[in-house]
């Protein structure tokens, strides 16, 4: 890890705990916000809405992190 500002060697390791603990407790989180929204709704869509957002949100995941990848491979070695 490069030093680049005076905070950063604070920072580095708060941001990256930051960004997996919400990585982790996603599932939970669309949980709660489902189950405020659920009551409104059809009885029939709870679970299979529930479960694709969750699915789809670490499919988004991963996509973003494979093309981030792909692109900065790409950047710094000019072929794939």
């Amino acid at each position: 890890m490069i030093a680049t500002d005076i905070t950063s060697n604070f920072m580095a390791p708060n941001r990256l705990t930051i960004f997996v603990a919400a990585f982790l407790a996603m599932p939970y989180i669309l949980y709660q916000i489902w189950s405020f929204i659920a009551p409104g709704l059809y009885k029939k869509f709870t679970i299979p809405v529930l479960i694709s957002s969750i699915f789809l949100f670490y499919t988004g995941v991963a996509f973003a992190y494979l093309l981030e990848y792909v692109s900065v491979s790409t950047l710094l070695n000019d072929e794939v």
